[in-house]
């Protein structure tokens, strides 16, 4: 027989994987890591963090007391059981259910209109964050040949139609770690191209849908998640942030991106950095893109 807590855990979670059983109800522990747990039910993952002030596009947030009672009993491998308000884990020599309680976040962007003051600042709290951090290192080469005629693509609108197969192919499992360096950095493009440049985001995102996106399982699912218009917490507050922005007051509305953009860098060992250049990257597609419009 299993063990059952009876005082619910408290989840919060984003709304691409709410309700937790809408995939189906039996999976198992996909893989760990300090501070997470990813569980797979079917073909879906789903990010169990306890990063303070994130979540995942296809995940959710747990105290650290909830995690340790959790993870210190799972092991990768392990089946785990997923109802509307119960989750039963499968251990070697144990079984134990957790009750809980799941509120929804949105975590979807959705396209902004254009406005040349947004994007002004937006650039410059792009380049304020870049200069005020000392970890500027990334997990590619930006100053490799090949690397650079992909972000020549990227970031030139030249009305040829763009080689999506081609950047995906280089940028995809490029670098190391859990999440590729060149994954972050197509995921931070795609956030921006989801904010002002829609037509090229469904571009971007039936190619990656797609795709058979060569890379770790986890990174795939943040991908994914983003070609549905899913993204992790620090991008979705930058969105927000512009979504409201009040662009009479220009001076506090930089150091509010900036913050964010900043928190964004903060994220993983690389990723961060990886994500917010290819944010850059993205916001100078549409500067110049929106300037050709202009003339």
């Amino acid at each position: 027989m299993g063990d059952s807590q009876t005082t619910p855990i408290m989840l919060t979670v984003s709304s691409l994987v709410h309700p937790l059983n809408k995939f189906g109800r039996m999976g198992h522990i996909h893989s760990k890591f300090q501070g997470s747990f990813v569980i797979q039910v079917k073909n879906q993952l789903i990010h169990f963090g306890s990063y303070a002030h994130y979540i995942a596009g296809f995940g959710l947030y747990l105290s650290p007391e909830d995690f340790n009672q959790i993870n210190d009993i799972i092991d990768i491998g392990n089946r785990v059981r997923v109802t509307e308000d119960e989750l039963t884990f499968y251990g070697k020599k144990s079984v134990q259910s957790f009750a809980y309680k799941a509120s929804k976040v949105d975590q979807r962007l959705h396209a902004i209109p254009f406005d040349n003051k947004l994007l002004s600042s937006l650039l410059s709290a792009y380049d304020q964050a870049i200069a005020s951090t000392s970890r500027t290192a990334l997990g590619l080469n930006t100053e490799d040949n090949s690397f650079q005629k992909i972000q020549t693509m990227l970031e030139q609108d030249d009305n040829q139609v763009i080689d999506w197969d081609k950047i995906i192919h280089y940028l995809i499992g490029r670098g190391r770690g859990l999440t590729p360096s060149g994954d972050d950095m197509l995921v931070g493009y795609l956030a921006v191209m989801k904010l002002f440049a829609l037509y090229r985001a469904e571009d971007l995102s039936d190619q990656l849908l797609e795709s058979p996106l060569s890379t770790t399982d986890v990174s795939k699912a943040y991908i994914l998640a983003g070609a549905e218009d899913y993204f992790s917490t620090p991008i979705y507050q930058l969105y927000t942030l512009c979504k409201v922005a009040d662009l009479n007051d220009l001076a506090q509305l930089t150091i509010n991106l900036t913050d964010a953009i900043t928190n964004t860098m903060r994220v993983g060992h690389t990723s961060g950095h990886d994500m917010t250049f290819g944010m850059g990257m993205g916001l100078r597609y549409v500067q110049q893109a929106h300037a050709k419009v202009s003339k």
